[in-house]
């Protein structure tokens, strides 16, 4: 494979999915669906490089582009749109004449690029997925991904070097490939999620042309060659990032069918197919807690509205939904706002007006001050009246329900009477247990001189300097 190529990293992303802890459509019906369609987009699966996305091409009956840069391509030489793509629609490209170009350059920079690309070739040949720069000489080059006549996947710089990878695609179907290049003209390659190559220097001491962008075929001297007989899809290029190995995997396990968590504490965790789970706990037990997982802020949707809601995902297994939460040493709250509270830093007490509880309802109280080998302490609800409690912003009995001891961690069990407090006095707070030392208290209430926030604290004093936080699953 002799193009005037250069490293890019070319990956085509075929993003199908659909699926929460409820998928209650089969994947198969709905791939020419508009809900397959949004929910593959590369731009839900990386959305912090959106900023860097300089082309993406979905090929949906049109050539258009979809990163916002209005870089059209050009059909050239018969290349056409077609319908049965990785997901959706493809370019289908005939491996003689067609191939795709652009009025404009597409990727301003021959390093610090990434691109990525979905493929389906009928046989293994020597063939071009994307090349950068196209041009007839050895200095300044072209650069490009595509693969070789045995199969495996280069990326190579004109008269320069190339990397190729140790695997082989497979033939009439469909894979992925992604090429990074770094600042450094270092170069990846990835097939099918797996690093197949690199990272090694290419260049060969070569400058690199940045204009004259191309799909699915490359120069060999000043002659169109290389052309790729199949389709492509999900054309996606980046200016100033290369992916890593965790970014490739979730490009793959979207084009694939598979379903993980994207997102962040900004933009809030969901389904990589737009859809939530009931709970914080539905999330972390069900069979897609892969991807951008961990501790932070989830979208969770127990009824007809979704919200956001901060998760604690690694105590005691996970699955914890933060309700009231005392973040400061010196401020209270002193009313419940409808809506979990998505901020472990923020002091607010919230009532949840839908929640779906686990098969086992369980309460979870953290503090800073607590005695323990820990810092929490968790409890079974025993009743309806316990279970009310992350629904509720106000209850008629001065307290609410039967819990009992899961798991103390050190801390001494003081008792079965279990108050979580609704009167004025003792606005949101949880007693658990009896006597001087409850085995577990938050004070959600200032100036209260008669309850201690914290776990195992005394009942009498001011209260105490520590935070608080209580959660269920």
């Amino acid at each position: 494979m002799r193009g005037r190529l250069r490293n890019i990293f070319v990956t085509a992303i075929f993003l199908a999915a659909l699926g929460s802890e409820t998928h209650a459509f089969p994947f198969q019906l709905l791939q020419q669906g508009s809900l397959i369609q949004s929910n593959r987009n590369v731009r839900r699966i990386l959305p912090s490089y959106n900023s860097s996305l300089k082309g993406y091409w979905r090929f949906e009956g049109n050539f258009n582009d979809d990163s916002g840069n209005n870089k059209t391509a050009r059909a050239q030489g018969s290349a056409s749109t077609a319908t049965n793509g990785s997901v959706g629609g493809a370019v289908s490209l005939n491996g003689t004449t067609s191939y795709l170009d652009f009025a404009s350059t597409v990727l301003t920079s021959a390093t610090n690029i990434s691109v990525s690309v979905w493929f389906y070739q009928t046989a293994l040949a020597s063939a071009y997925f994307y090349v950068q720069g196209v041009t007839t000489g050895c200095n300044p080059s072209a650069q490009g991904l595509g693969t070789d006549s045995s199969g495996h996947i280069t990326a190579t710089v004109g008269c320069g070097g190339s990397v190729t990878s140790t695997a082989v695609y497979s033939p009439n179907t469909w894979n992925h490939a992604v090429m990074t290049k770094d600042s450094s003209s270092n170069v990846t390659l990835y097939l099918n999620g797996a690093l197949v190559a690199g990272p090694t220097n290419n260049n060969g001491g070569l400058s690199l042309s940045t204009g004259n962008d191309m799909v699915g075929a490359a120069w060999n001297g000043n002659v169109r060659m290389f052309f790729l007989n199949g389709k492509l899809d999900e054309v996606a290029l980046w200016n100033g990032v290369v992916l890593t190995a965790s970014d490739v995997s979730a490009l793959f396990r979207a084009g694939s069918g598979q379903i993980w968590i994207i997102g962040d504490d900004t933009t809030g965790r969901t389904y990589s197919d737009g859809t939530y789970a009931s709970s914080c706990y539905a999330y972390r037990s069900g069979s897609y807690y892969r991807g951008a997982t961990g501790d932070g802020v989830y979208w969770i949707k127990p009824a007809a509205t979704a919200f956001r809601a901060y998760c604690d995902m690694t105590t005691d297994g996970g699955g914890w939904t933060l309700v009231d939460n005392d973040a400061s040493t010196t401020t209270q709250f002193t009313s419940r706002q409808a809506g979990a509270n998505d901020s472990i830093t923020v002091t607010r007490g919230s009532y949840l007006p839908a929640y779906q509880w686990s098969a086992s309802p369980e309460l979870l109280v953290k503090s800073s001050s607590y005695t323990g080998s820990l810092g929490w302490v968790s409890f079974y609800a025993q009743d309806a009246n316990a279970r009310e409690y992350p629904t509720q912003t106000a209850i008629t009995s001065p307290n609410v329900g039967t819990w009992a001891v899961k798991t103390l961690n050190g801390n001494t069990n003081n008792g079965a009477l279990s108050w979580i407090y609704r009167d004025l006095n003792h606005f949101g707070s949880v007693w658990l247990g009896s006597g001087a030392q409850p085995t577990a208290a938050c004070n959600y209430t200032p100036n209260n001189t008669n309850f201690y926030s914290g776990l195992g604290n005394s009942v009498s004093g001011n209260a105490a300097a520590s935070t608080c936080s209580t959660w269920v699953r």
